[in-house]
């Protein structure tokens, strides 16, 4: 159903597009409430705020850098609110909770990026984040990573295929995948957070499980993962990056969810159930 996806952007983005022209429209109306709420510089305020509110519309509505939108309407959002909406008054008490709920979900749209039938997604392009490089021996973009890995009492061979086969991602990663079906050489995933697209690297023997993982928004992550031999068994590695836009809180919780993912692997190859 990603059609929902869209959907859900147009009802959200159309409050916005139409509230932004409403600025130029009504322009002298909003000067005027502005001046008597005692906004600072009040023509220039409508003017950027209904900037604001065309482009970030506009950029959610086409999933055109929607993230970066959508932090723009929940920023406007927070603002015009308290500035033209204080909740000490009753006649706008309405209208500050409207306000408020939409910036929730502007700033929902900005972690978990605008889905599909997005601009950059169906043009073709998406922007990679790879792990940090050196370039001339000198540290560039270096990011905060952490490593997670766990012991598996069963042979390299049989982690490695169970991993590899995408169509078990499923069963040891079920708190986030809900069911994954093939395109080609990738693999289309619905999981929590929307579509993703998973693509691993080529089947080789040195246990790499390496894969890029397309988001809603449309950027592309490459995460590193390997099965390596640990005596009778095997340990498993996941690399874990922080993107640019994450939190402390959001990559502490992203880590916790890849150990909980990489222990339920554990269980079920342990377990000989796989």
């Amino acid at each position: 159903m990603d059609i929902l996806f869209l959907i859900g952007r147009a009802l959200f983005s159309a409050v916005f597009i139409v509230g932004g022209i409403g600025h130029f429209r009504r322009r002298e109306d909003f000067v005027s409430q502005a001046r008597r709420l005692g906004v600072p510089c009040p023509a220039a305020a409508v003017a950027v705020s209904g900037c604001a509110l065309l482009a970030g519309g506009s950029s959610v509505l086409l999933g055109f850098f929607g993230s970066i939108g959508a932090l723009l309407l929940s920023g406007v959002l927070m603002v015009v609110t308290f500035l033209m909406h204080p909740p000490s008054v009753t006649a706008q008490r309405v209208d500050f909770l409207k306000n408020v709920a939409l910036a929730g979900a502007a700033v929902m749209i900005f972690h978990f990026g605008t889905g599909p039938f997005s601009v950059l997604q169906m043009g073709g392009v998406q922007r990679r984040v790879r792990p940090p490089s050196t370039e001339g021996g000198t540290e560039m973009n270096l990011r905060q990573s952490k490593v997670i890995s766990v012991s598996i009492n069963a042979s390299v061979a049989r982690v490695y295929d169970f991993v590899l086969a995408a169509e078990n991602m499923p069963k040891w990663m079920s708190s986030f995948v809900r069911s994954v079906t093939r395109d080609g050489d990738k693999w289309i995933a619905d999981t929590s957070a929307g579509r993703m697209e998973f693509e691993f690297v080529p089947r080789n023997e040195f246990g790499v499980l390496d894969h890029w993982v397309t988001l809603p928004s449309g950027v592309t992550v490459l995460n590193p993962m390997r099965v390596v031999p640990n005596g009778a068994g095997c340990e498993i590695s996941f690399t874990l990056f922080r993107l640019p836009e994450m939190t402390g809180e959001t990559f502490s919780a992203d880590a916790a969810n890849v150990e909980h993912d990489l222990q339920t692997l554990k269980k079920i190859l342990e377990a000989g159930t796989a």
